[in-house]
């Protein structure tokens, strides 16, 4: 792992901590995971190619996964291509609104 994608890796981890303490009492925090080039996007499996997951959408691979949290606890996770990720956010939206309490 070079100096830089280290960095990323680091910069990484440290926002989706920052995510978990952001989603409690019940608030849902969208998280947009990149791959990071040394595993793939979708889980942590030392895989070779981070595009290892199709989109949800079509056939190319995730390039992003968007992780959705509530009570600090990763919920919902969706893998989507660059083509698809403006839907996909637009269609998380609509489900967190249909899925909240009250």
């Amino acid at each position: 792992m070079t100096a830089l994608s280290a960095d990323l890796v680091a910069a990484r981890d440290q926002a989706q901590a920052l995510v978990r303490d952001l989603a409690t009492n019940g608030q849902p925090v969208l998280f947009a995971d990149f791959s990071t080039g040394e595993r793939c996007c979708w889980c942590n499996c030392p895989a070779a190619a981070p595009d290892t997951v199709a989109c949800g959408g079509c056939a190319r691979p995730a390039s992003t996964v968007l992780r959705l949290y509530r009570d600090q606890a990763e919920t919902d996770v969706w893998p989507v291509c660059a083509g698809h990720l403006d839907d996909a956010r637009h269609l998380i939206a609509i489900y967190v609104a249909s899925t909240a309490p009250g």
